[in-house]
């Protein structure tokens, strides 16, 4: 393509003097005045040397534009760069603050956890822990399932924000959510809570809470129970779980 452009434009120049030097002879020869034959001369150089410079010009302001274009397109090119390293900047400095937030909870929590008296009840002691861990996460309601030997099922021993007396039923180990995250020893989440769920409490007033959290206490030796959360939004406790998990483990296997 700029080949082919290139060989039309020599060709026109061509063209264009052929056409200044026929120009100039016919003048010379059919001239009612005769000229010494240099002014023709002198004419005919001055107007290639003119056309010379148009072509010049035309060539340098060409070149000027596509240069132009280049810098435009390596200025776009460095903006993409700088913005896409501004991102990447900006999700570092998230990682690394949302990492010491973690860590500063956990340390939080495991500092508060060594304060519970273990000469307490088991029911004061699991709602020491639930009271713990509502300092730290927006915990509207929780409950603390522990594996009762009598009835051979994990059932309440713990709660918090619960403003009623309403029967908890138990579960055995692979029975509803609760049996199945404890089962599979996984965070489970639900952000579809039944309608009859327990109403939580605000400073704005009560409403039923949004998300639903079930966290099992247990490891590949131990299986103690689940905590049950709920909140009326969304926290990271799966962020900090596997930590508080052992932490707790190493606290209720001492009693």
């Amino acid at each position: 393509m700029k080949n082919s452009k290139k060989k039309k434009q020599q060709t026109n120049i061509i063209i264009l003097v052929a056409i200044i030097f026929l120009f100039m002879v016919g003048k010379y020869t059919f001239a009612s005045v005769i000229l010494p034959i240099s002014f023709f001369i002198f004419e005919l150089i001055s107007a290639i040397t003119l056309l010379f410079l148009l072509y010049y010009t035309e060539r340098t302001i060409t070149a000027l534009k596509l240069n132009e274009t280049q810098l435009n397109n390596h200025i776009q090119s460095l903006s993409s760069t700088a913005e896409h390293l501004k991102g990447e900047l900006e999700k570092k400095n998230s990682a690394a603050v949302n990492e010491f937030s973690i860590g500063n909870t956990i340390e939080n929590i495991d500092e508060l956890l060594k304060n519970i008296p273990t000469t307490k009840s088991d029911s004061e002691f699991y709602n020491s822990i639930l009271s713990v861990l509502s300092e730290h996460l927006e915990i509207v309601i929780a409950l603390f399932f522990t594996y009762n030997e009598q009835s051979q099922s994990f059932s309440v021993e713990g709660n918090y924000g619960i403003q009623k007396d309403d029967p908890i039923a138990p579960f055995v180990i692979g029975e509803g959510v609760h049996g199945e995250a404890l089962k599979e020893k996984k965070v489970t989440v639900l952000d579809d809570l039944p309608e009859e769920y327990f109403v939580g409490y605000s400073g704005l007033g009560e409403a039923k809470p949004k998300h639903l959290y079930l966290l099992p206490v247990a490891d590949e030796d131990n299986t103690i129970g689940i905590i049950e959360m709920a909140s009326f939004k969304p926290l990271d406790v799966e962020d900090i779980w596997y930590r508080v998990n052992k932490k707790l483990i190493e606290l209720i296997t001492a009693r």
